[in-house]
């Protein structure tokens, strides 16, 4: 079994001194991977209920930072050494393709090929 974790990208735990040391901490121990999240914009306005809090609110308000996913993750290729990188969700229409496959390879490549490869069907 391959256990991973979800790292801060919003939040007063988002700072880049916590998210270094927690995922330092999960390399050391055995982590198997290492996941970030994406959000470009969060609206000033969510009519709809969010379904994956109780208050039917995001936990993250419109002004908060949120730390760019594929910025993140080459800043913890290297902070680590063999944990496998990768999102949890990467909104990919929110970039373009080119781009982004270019900034995703030079992360792989400069990270030993530690960037989690997903399979889409």
């Amino acid at each position: 079994m391959h256990i991973g974790l979800k790292l801060p990208t919003s939040g007063p735990l988002a700072t880049p001194a916590f998210i270094a040391e927690l995922a330092r901490t999960a390399d050391r121990v055995g982590f198997h991977s290492l996941q970030v999240s994406d959000h470009v914009v969060i609206p000033a306005q969510i009519d709809s209920a969010y379904p994956y809090n109780a208050s039917g609110r995001m936990s993250t308000p419109p002004e908060a930072a949120y730390y760019e996913p594929i910025g993140l993750l080459g800043f913890l290729g290297g902070c680590t050494q063999h944990a496998r990188l990768g999102t949890s969700v990467l909104v990919l229409p929110y970039r373009h393709p080119v781009l982004a496959a270019k900034q995703l390879a030079s992360i792989d490549s400069m990270s030993g090929g530690r960037l989690f490869k997903a399979l889409v069907t």
